[in-house]
């Protein structure tokens, strides 16, 4: 006799079930939505869990509902859902999910991303740097997934190493360009995914910048070139100007490209030749540790949209180390087409050398610490997952050698550090990887003296010191005094004046300051926000920076009206000297203030006898004078170029410049400046004198 085995046609079929959710201990799983071929009224749901070997499945009890809180119990195990429902004619069989990864139990700490970017490439030249996962939850092979976020060069690929714990990005990029909103990410084994910061790589075009070769090291002093041309001719008794576009002390790991920017005054023709700007220049020469003189011709860099004098060092052609007396420092001597010949060697404050460390080996240990506003200075150990919670504490611990503090979100106080003497690396404060800058904030005290200081990343809130001989960078900050410091002249957060002080702004946001940085080394990069006034005072370089509102630093009683008795102060650049017979040398490239409240006198010479060697390249400016403060005493004029008193300017030169909106277009002695496509538009009155050498000038 046949039997034959049938079903009902209203009895569905299921489809394996699936189900979301991180394998965690303490996290739910969900079920997804159903397929079945037959519509049903009811569903069943039975969660199951194998332990190792992961071949028989038994009831989780309790578990019968479509969500299933993981616990203690299932750690280790795989799960699987399975699933029956109801139709016309009856249930469908019990159908089972596909098993699950491992579950595991809640990480200790959350993941997180360490590594530090190279922003620089050269085009054809080797590229790598590593960034390292920690904490989260690891599989087991491998630990982590790393990927490359964003448009990278071509030529760069990302290669994680045997133990799945660190991945190095590297290549050889083969188009030359700027690569912006770059990342790296890193995932565990639940799918939880980290960043580094966002960044961006400027790829130099090959052939572009000459390399320089080390020698062994210097054994003397370097001699300035000889003075070319004659008394006779225009700058001849002075030196041309020359200054570095970069900060010092840098730790180089693979090429950097090292810029300079340099002028003297001359006839018009040392200054122009086709179109292209010479800026008075018969030559500029460059040596790193007494290897060949390599001659370097200026370039016209896009990015920047300046010429300068570019070349490249190579930390794969040092051994691992840190500066010296007479190691890793780059010399470069200069001569103008007219004038005497200038080196700039050593650790000169006024006309430096280069210094650098070099680490392509990653001989240099760099120890990293964490500070939190949860942490404890007592019991915390600075890892990420017990931090400190003052910088001071971590900075004690890292001690000479070079380190880096993260702080996560939160306020902090530099401060608890009277004495830090390092060995020429910076150290660096910097907020957490994958915070925004605005997310720390720092206060410092008068109590925090380390040699060297790098702010990263993160908003300033009070003056940072230094000691004498010392640095400080602040490297995309937010540099925000508050509104009470603003208009009070006499209250100058910011005073870096003295002896041996650098001090670097680097694509960081300036606001609410009584007055701009004294004695400020070089700004690149920069937004002014709010200033009462000496914007850029006594600055030796200010490159691709804008102004924004100036409120001119009166003096105010309480109810906030002008006084009439204190000082209208509105200048935009001030070369300050305390009574001293001369003043030497500004450079100013790529500067703005057209929009906003800009309010500025223009730049203001004063206290100096003479005033030698200020090179203003491409300024726009727009004064927007005060009326109704009138014209006397004289610091209260708008002057497009101010020199106070009895005042000379000399081995100076203004290309491609504007000033707009002023009360008188120029205000004291000249001899030996040049003028080239300066335009004076909208003065209330003539100017006083004018410049030896003009070409284009507009008055």
């Amino acid at each position: 006799m046949l039997f034959l085995h049938w079903r009902s046609r209203d009895v569905p079929v299921l489809d394996a079930p699936t189900f979301t959710g991180n394998l965690i201990n303490g996290q739910t799983l969900t079920a997804g939505a159903l397929s079945a071929d037959l519509p049903y009224v009811q569903t069943q749901y039975k969660w199951k869990a194998a332990a190792s070997p992961y071949t028989t499945y038994a009831d989780i009890s309790g578990a019968t509902s479509s969500t299933n809180l993981l616990t203690g119990d299932e750690i280790g195990d795989r799960i699987i859902l399975s699933v029956r429902v109801r139709g016309a004619d009856g249930w469908s069989e019990w159908t089972d999910s596909a098993p699950s990864t491992i579950v595991q139990d809640s990480p200790a700490l959350p993941l997180a991303i360490t590594g530090t970017p190279v922003t620089s490439a050269l085009q054809g030249s080797p590229y790598s740097f590593t960034v390292t996962a920690l904490n989260g939850t690891p599989g087991v092979s491998p630990k982590y997934t790393f990927a490359l976020v964003g448009s990278w060069p071509p030529g760069i690929s990302i290669t994680p190493n045997a133990a799945g714990d660190q991945a190095t990005i590297s290549g050889t990029p083969t188009i030359a360009g700027t690569y912006g909103g770059l990342s790296v990410s890193v995932s565990d084994s639940i799918f939880t995914t980290v960043n580094v910061a966002t960044f961006a790589i400027n790829v130099s075009a090959a052939g572009i910048y000459p390399k320089l070769v080390p020698g062994s090291g210097w054994t003397g002093g370097t001699a300035a070139p000889a003075a070319r041309g004659s008394a006779a001719n225009v700058g001849y008794p002075y030196q041309c100007n020359l200054w570095w576009a970069n900060e010092q002390y840098e730790t180089i790991t693979g090429q950097k490209v090292l810029e300079l920017v340099a002028g003297h005054t001359g006839t018009l023709a040392d200054w122009q030749a086709d179109g292209t700007p010479l800026f008075g220049m018969y030559s500029v020469e460059a040596s790193v540790d007494d290897g060949p003189w390599r001659l370097i011709s200026p370039s016209y860099d896009a990015v920047s949209n300046r010429y300068g004098y570019r070349f490249i060092i190579d930390a794969a052609d040092f051994a691992d180390g840190v500066w010296s007396s007479t190691r890793r420092e780059v010399r470069v001597r200069a001569v103008g087409k007219n004038g005497q010949g200038r080196v700039l060697q050593g650790d000169d404050f006024n006309w430096p050398g280069y210094r650098f460390s070099t680490n392509a080996g990653s001989g240099l240990t760099t120890t990293i610490k964490y500070c939190a506003a949860n942490g404890n200075d007592t019991t915390g150990d600075g890892s990420s997952g017990n931090p400190y919670r003052q910088p001071g504490k971590a900075a004690q611990v890292i001690g000479a050698g070079g380190g880096i503090i993260k702080l996560k979100s939160g306020s902090y106080t530099l401060g608890g550090v009277s004495s830090f003497t390092d060995n020429g690396r910076w150290l660096t404060i910097q907020a957490d990887d994958g915070l925004s800058r605005s997310e720390v904030t720092i206060n410092a005290t008068s109590t925090w003296v380390v040699q060297r200081t790098k702010l990263k990343s993160l908003t300033t809130t009070k003056v940072v010191p230094m000691p004498i001989n010392g640095a400080l960078c602040f490297d995309n900050c937010v540099c925000d005094q508050g509104a009470a410091n603003v208009r009070v002249l006499d209250n100058a957060p910011y005073n870096y004046s003295g002896a041996n002080k650098r001090v670097y702004f680097v694509d960081s946001y300036i606001t609410n300051w009584a007055y701009g940085g004294d004695g400020v080394s070089l700004y690149r990069n920069c937004q002014i926000g709010t200033i009462a006034s000496d914007v850029f005072r006594s600055t030796r370089c200010a490159l691709n920076c804008s102004v924004n509102t100036i409120l001119a630093g009166q003096r105010e009683s309480s109810a906030g009206v002008w006084d009439g008795g204190g000082n209208y102060h509105p200048d935009f650049m001030q070369p300050y000297r305390n009574g001293g017979s001369y003043h030497w040398g500004g450079m100013m490239y790529n500067i703005t203030a057209t929009t906003g409240n800009a309010n500025t006198q223009g730049p203001f010479f004063k206290d100096a006898t003479e005033h030698i060697g200020f090179f203003m390249i491409n300024m726009d400016l727009v004064l927007k004078p005060d009326l109704s403060k009138g014209y006397s005493p004289p610091n209260v004029e708008r002057n497009a170029i101010y020199l106070q008193n009895v005042e000379t300017m000399r081995n100076s030169m203004f290309y491609e410049c504007t000033f707009t909106n002023g009360i008188r277009a120029w205000s004291g002695a000249c001899d030996d400046v040049v003028a080239i496509n300066l335009e004076l538009i909208n003065m209330l009155s003539n100017a006083n004198s004018v410049p030896s050498q003009m070409l284009n000038y507009t008055p």
